[in-house]
């Protein structure tokens, strides 16, 4: 489980070719549906296979299998509402679970009901096993070839993909000429990971700025605050979500106004942008700067007291 889902919705997403057949609108729509489906299928028909089995079982049992699907049915509903597809992975475990507790509880039926069946059943579940264990042979090679390049910078060795090392190595680059150690910098909306490799502290309570419990109002108020000078944007965030400029408005006014672009860090086929603030006039610029304390970095805020 640990990495044939994620691999697959790695695959969905790299394109090319997935057990011998062209990835293809059709095939990428199917198996979201599938992806969806056969879980929520199992979900719905184990208590009646579980009903309809019980003469089969001891009490203990039928106790046992009733807390799994319980479990299942309650882990797997966490997805919602977000219901993207690639936080399914995290959901699914107990619900394989409970898909191969339906199967061998209508196995079961199916033998009762039609005997010479059975062995049909078991070929099909064998020659699936088979077709499963294959591609998870292949995995581990699947995925090196995926990121084959070490991001290579003080705090991360973890090997991406080609774009990724570009961006985020020149993401460093630019707030190490930018700002000084110890001085708070802003990544923004989605890529956090910034902050960290680049050992700066974030001036503002959010690790991400998407929908949900954000204000840009305390965004807006942290940046004036601390007097951040530099920031580095995605321009295009998670696609699941409308633009930035939509979302969050008032803080997109804001950085077209106190910000410009004073570089332009390219991977392949993306680009983010390394903006400074607007150099203030000479009575603003004579008020010192406040500095993060000295220390470990965290993203520990001090709270203004209207929040």
């Amino acid at each position: 489980f640990l990495y044939t889902p994620p691999a697959l919705f790695n695959h969905m997403m790299h394109g090319g070719l997935i057990l011998g057949l062209p990835i293809s609108p059709v095939l990428r729509e199917t198996t979201v549906r599938l992806s969806y489906g056969l879980p929520l299928a199992a979900l719905l028909l184990v208590p009646f296979a579980l009903r309809a089995t019980r003469h089969q079982h001891d009490p203990r049992n039928q106790r046992e299998a009733s807390t799994i699907v319980l479990f299942a049915a309650l882990f797997f509903l966490g997805i919602f509402p977000s219901a993207i597809w690639s936080h399914l992975a995290f959901v699914l475990p107990p619900t394989l679970l409970v898909l191969a507790l339906l199967f061998d509880r209508l196995e079961e039926i199916g033998h009762r009901r039609f005997p010479r069946a059975r062995w049909i059943g078991i070929a099909c579940s064998t020659l699936l096993t088979l077709v499963f264990i294959g591609a998870s042979v292949r995995i581990a090679g699947i995925i090196q070839g995926w990121f084959p390049v070490p991001l290579g910078l003080p705090r991360a060795s973890v090997s991406v993909a080609p774009d990724q090392a570009k961006l985020y190595r020149g993401a460093v680059a630019f707030i190490s000429r930018c700002a000084a150690p110890g001085e708070t910098t802003l990544s923004l909306p989605d890529i956090p990971l910034v902050q960290f490799l680049a050992a700066r502290p974030n001036p503002t309570p959010y690790e991400l700025m998407i929908p949900g419990n954000v204000r840009g109002d305390i965004i807006i108020r942290r940046l004036e605050t601390d007097e951040t000078r530099c920031i580095v944007y995605n321009p295009r965030m998670y696609p699941e979500f409308d633009p930035f400029e939509e979302l969050f408005p008032e803080v997109s006014a804001y950085l077209r106004e106190n910000y410009r672009k004073a570089a332009v860090i390219r991977g392949e086929g993306s680009e983010w942008y390394g903006l400074m603030r607007n150099e203030r006039d000479d009575s603003a610029a004579s008020i010192p700067r406040r500095r993060a304390p000295s220390g470990p970095v965290h993203d520990r805020p001090v709270r203004l007291p209207d929040e």
